[in-house]
Parts: structure tokens; C-alpha cells; sequence
């Protein structure tokens, strides 16, 4: 992955020349920052656009989120899609097709796929699709996530064989989605301990295929999210020094309250993590963040997603993502979860997707900006 260059300075006088973006800090000695933040940093989630159509129509919608400046599309890799059946004779079967055609479509625009390795699947969990593989289907779970590496990682098979696609290789494997809640996990007793294991499962099969890419943890709801991380180390120790990042989605807040409610949030994880893992580096990846139109107002969304692509990549949290929910919505029925795209359903950009898209532009150079005080 191209890493967030961050280089922090303190600097006791106004000597030097710098670019002020967002909040300013109010200490007497101010910590700078040499930044740049690469497209990678930035990304939408596009579950909704990729959900049906044609390859064509794949294709434009990319070409559209593009344009906003991102690198990186957070999108799911269906295990019950790509493995329906189970293994025959010891053999894995995979059913590539409809992920090539998405991987295609993002790589067609300089985009980069950022897969969530989600959800269950009927023979190996026992239950829906909210279901986690239970017993000795970790391990299938672990191979299906190394199966991802070998075809869409550096040299992987599909870049081999689309020698005319421009290669943008997955870097980065998200182990399931939300499962610190009952909506997106089955039985939530042992959720921690359970994908624990599968992290590590999962990880040891990618690593051996890419020693490069990161596996991030989660992406974990914010609710109770302290008491979920400990529980996973206090029962799988040997993730120190093995977790490489850990993905949040610090949802929340309104216009009373500014990201007041966002930056605790993520302050809350900082801090846990930080205790846990006090001689290692474990990075967030906010990879679900956003708000619903209404209740909040349009202008009001526009300006905190501009001050999160600003204040995030320069914050002191160690956020190395941020991935906005979401680039469409249906924009019909009574649930919010139906009102939160920054494009309109025909990707034409909103208000708050034009407003992503400046605050994108203005780190894409290399400046040095005041550091944003947020978890320490």
C-alpha cells in the first residue's frame, strides 16, 4: 500500500511558510506536518452501483467516481457468490466471473478494489448469510481469502490474464463487516474470539501469497467497539505484532454537534489500541462514514465530509483511510440507510460529493499544515 507520508515536525516560532487547512491547534508550541496524501488514502463505497448491470454501465460509474479523486472502491467479496459448493475432493471452487467484471470495471479507471472478505456461506457456517464458518471451515474461510490474494494481488492471475487492463492490484483485505453487531453477525457471544480466528486464518493464507498486503480487522462498528477489541486479544494474544490495521465506522453526530461525535469516537479506538498494543504501530481505517439526507441537512453533510478529507490524513489518530458511505443510495423509502449516496442515482455528484472532492484536491501536493490534536 502506498502509505499516508507523514513527517511531524515541531516547530516553536513562525518561521517557516505553511499552508493552514482546517482547525488550528491552540498550543503554545504547534506540531507541523510535511503531507502528502495519496489517492489511495481516499475512497467510496460503491456497493449499490455494482450490484446489477452491465459490464458497460460498470465501467461509466467508475470512470464517474474517478472524478472525485479517490484511488480506492470498498465493495464486498461474496464468499457464497465466488464458493456456492464446497470442496470437492479437497479442491476449492471458485466462481470468478462476476468479480472479474467488477475488478475490470475499477481497473479501467485507475481504481483500486478494497474488498470486504464477507459473508457466510451455507455449507461452511450452517446458517444465513449473517453466519461466521464454524469449526474446521476457518480454515476454508482462510483459503477463500488467500484464493482473493493469488487472483487479485500483485502478479495475480487476473492481471496475468488482462494483460491490457492497467494492473491496480488489491493491497488491502477487510476480514467481514460490522461483526461487533447482530445485524451483520450470527450470535454474538463469541463474535470476538470467533473472528479472531478467522483474522488469523485469513491473514497467514494472504501473507503467503503477498507478504505486502494488509489485513485490517473489522470493519468494526463504533458501538462497544473498546470492549470487542479486548475481548479478541484477551483471546487470541498472538495478534500482537500480527494486526496489521484495524477498521472503524465512527457513524454518529448532527449539526448541534459538529464530528464532535466522529473524533470520540475514533478517539475511543485510538486509545484502546494504543494500550494494548504499546510497541506497535496499529493504524485505523475509518472504511464507513457518513451521514443520511435528511435528517441532516445537504449543506451540512457537504462541509464535514470536506473536513474530514482534510482533517484526517493530518490528525494525530494514525487514520490511515477514509472511505466514505456511500457514492449512491436508492434515495426512496422511509430508512435512512436509503438517503446516505453523495451522487444522485445517475452518479451525478451532490453537493457533499463536490465538496469531498476539493478537499481532496487541496493534500494531493505536498505541503506542511498544522497537525490536527485529536486522540493524544
Amino acid at each position: 500500500m502506498r502509505k499516508l507520508m507523514l513527517v511531524v515536525v515541531v516547530v516553536l516560532g513562525a518561521a517557516f511558510a505553511v499552508v493552514r487547512v482546517g482547525l488550528s491547534s491552540t498550543h503554545a508550541a504547534p506540531v507541523w506536518v510535511s503531507i502528502s496524501a495519496p489517492a489511495d488514502y481516499y475512497g467510496v463505497n460503491a456497493q449499490l452501483v455494482f450490484a446489477a448491470g452491465s459490464q458497460r454501465r460498470w465501467r461509466a460509474a467508475a470512470a464517474q467516481i474517478a472524478r472525485l479523486g479517490v484511488g480506492t472502491v470498498r465493495r464486498d467479496a461474496f464468499w457464497s457468490a465466488i464458493e456456492p459448493s464446497p470442496p470437492l475432493d479437497g479442491r476449492h471452487r471458485y466462481h470468478w466471473r462476476a468479480t472479474d467484471r467488477l475488478v475490470a470495471a475499477l481497473a479501467a479507471s485507475g481504481l483500486r478494489w478494497y474488498p470486504i472478505v464477507d459473508y457466510g456461506t451455507p455449507w461452511a457456517s450452517g446458517g444465513g448469510w449473517k453466519a461466521p464458518p464454524v469449526g474446521g471451515h476457518v480454515a476454508d474461510y482462510g483459503a477463500f481469502a488467500g484464493a482473493l490474494a493469488r487472483r487479485y494481488g500483485p502478479d495475480g492471475r487476473f492481471w496475468r490474464t488482462h494483460p491490457w487492463l492497467r494492473s491496480v492490484p488489491v493491497q488491502n483485505y477487510e476480514i467481514w463487516n460490522e461483526p461487533n453487531v447482530r445485524r451483520f453477525w450470527l450470535g454474538r457471544s463469541d463474535a470476538a474470539s470467533r473472528l479472531g480466528a478467522m483474522y488469523i486464518a485469513a491473514r497467514e493464507r494472504i501473507r503467503a501469497v503477498d507478504p505486502s498486503a494488509r489485513v485490517v480487522l473489522g470493519g468494526l462498528s463504533a458501538i462497544h467497539v473498546g470492549a470487542f477489541v479486548r475481548a479478541l486479544v484477551r483471546d487470541h494474544p498472538g495478534l500482537v505484532g500480527q494486526l496489521d490495521a484495524v477498521a472503524l465506522h465512527p457513524y454518529g453526530g448532527g449539526p448541534d454537534g459538529g464530528l464532535q461525535v466522529t473524533y470520540e469516537r475514533i478517539r475511543l479506538l485510538r486509545t484502546v489500541l494504543d494500550r494494548l498494543f504499546p510497541a506497535a504501530e496499529v493504524p485505523i481505517e475509518i472504511t464507513e462514514t457518513g451521514w443520511a439526507v435528511p435528517p441532516v441537512p445537504e449543506s451540512w453533510r457537504a462541509r464535514r465530509l470536506r473536513q474530514l478529507a482534510l482533517e484526517l490524513p493530518r490528525s494525530d489518530c494514525d487514520v490511515t483511510r477514509f472511505i466514505v458511505h456511500t457514492w449512491t443510495s436508492a434515495d426512496a423509502g422511509a430508512s435512512p440507510e436509503g438517503w446516505f449516496g453523495i451522487a444522485r442515482p445517475d452518479g451525478t455528484p451532490r453537493p457533499s460529493g463536490r465538496a469531498l472532492r476539493a478537499g481532496i484536491a487541496v493534500l494531493r501536493r505536498p505541503m506542511r499544515v498544522q497537525q490536527v490534536r485529536i486522540c493524544h
